[in-house]
């Protein structure tokens, strides 16, 4: 095995794995900053909309009603 390969793993038979090589960054935290700063400001039903959907995401699941 040398640098750079790829290692398969497999059970049964079947590939259930793939390590390879990380890939090279790109860019930096100052360019995420930049690009951060350059959107709009959030608008101030922000925190409002935020809870609402935690709220219906956090909702337990229903269970189907199956008609006879």
């Amino acid at each position: 095995m040398a640098a750079g390969d790829e290692v398969l793993v497999e059970r049964d038979g079947k590939v259930v794995a793939v390590l390879a090589p990380r890939a090279e960054r790109k860019g930096d935290i100052h360019a995420l900053v930049e690009a951060l700063r350059a959107l709009p400001p959030l608008d101030e039903d922000f925190e409002r909309d935020l809870a609402t959907a935690r709220e219906w995401l956090n909702r337990p699941v229903e269970e189907p009603r199956w008609v006879p």
